[in-house]
This record gives C-alpha cells, structure tokens and sequence, in this order.
C-alpha cells in the first residue's frame, strides 16, 4: 500500500446487486460519486476529511446470497488519517440506510475542531516566527529536532490509540 492509502474488506448480508445500490446510496450520504459501473460492479467517488479531499473506490464481489465489499481510501496525508476516517464513515451510512434519523458528517471533523487546529498551527508558526531569532543557533537546531520529533510521534500515537 502507498501512503495515504487505506482498505478494508467486510462481508455483506445482501446480494451483490443490493449491496452495490446501498454502497452507491452511502456514498452519497457522505461525499459525492463520479464513476459507478453496475457490470463491474464498482463506483468511484470522493469524500471530505477536514479540508482534505479523500477518493474512494468500493469494488462488490458476490458470494453467493451475500457479498464482499472491498473499500479502498486514497489522501493526502501519510498516515492515511483521511482514508480510515472516510471508510469507517461510509460503513457507517451503509449500516444506517433505514435510519430516517441518521445524519453522517459531511467532513469527518467537527468545524470547532478544526478552527481549533489551524489557530493553534497559525499560532506556533507566529511563535517560531518570532522567538527564533534572538536565540542561538544550536538552541534553534535543537527546538526544530525536538519540535519535529515531538509531531510525528504525536501523530503516530494519536493514530495508534485511535484505533483501540
């Protein structure tokens, strides 16, 4: 897999035909379809997770009575935070169908959340913008290694426990 790809495969309860049609309806619950194949049995489409564009292919194998349904995700960012969030989402829809009172998000990100996370990068960026320099170089050198370092582990382990 590259990075910022993601798949899950699950086992359906419906025939393939009726697993495409709720596949195709789920899709549209939360983001938007550009290509649907009935024959092949695939669609093609796109989702939101934060301000990033996440694509989706979700491929139906019949067996039998029931069916396989393989989602891939495709995003921008490397650890493929985008493409989990978007495919646990349409799982959700399409375990939500007959639910009148489901609402999925649209983004996957709570807009406070968001605007939480780009203030506090504007702010950081503003901070080391300022601060860095009327320090001396090797402190700068070790902030930015520390810095660095501190972010992808924050970014691995949020994703690690995310999971749990």
């Amino acid at each position: 897999m590259s990075p910022g790809e993601s798949s899950q495969e699950l086992a359906y309860h419906k025939s393939a035909p009726d697993a495409f049609g709720d596949a195709q309806k789920a899709l549209s619950m939360i983001g938007e379809m550009k290509k649907s194949d009935p024959v092949a049995l695939s669609i093609e489409g796109t989702s939101k997770y934060g301000l990033q564009n996440v694509r989706l292919i979700v491929r139906v194998t019949p067996q039998g009575n029931e069916s396989s349904i393989l989602i891939r995700g495709f995003s921008d960012d490397i650890w493929a935070s985008g493409a989990k969030n978007c495919i646990s989402r349409l799982q959700e829809a399409m375990g939500n169908l007959d639910n009148p009172e489901y609402r999925p998000s649209k983004t996957g990100v709570s807009p406070q959340r968001m605007i939480l996370t780009l203030l506090v990068f504007v702010i950081a960026v503003l901070g080391v913008i300022v601060i860095l320099p009327y320090l001396p170089l090797w402190v700068t050198g070790l902030l930015v290694v520390f810095g660095v370092g501190a972010l992808i582990w924050s970014l691995v382990a949020g994703n690690r426990f995310s999971k749990q």
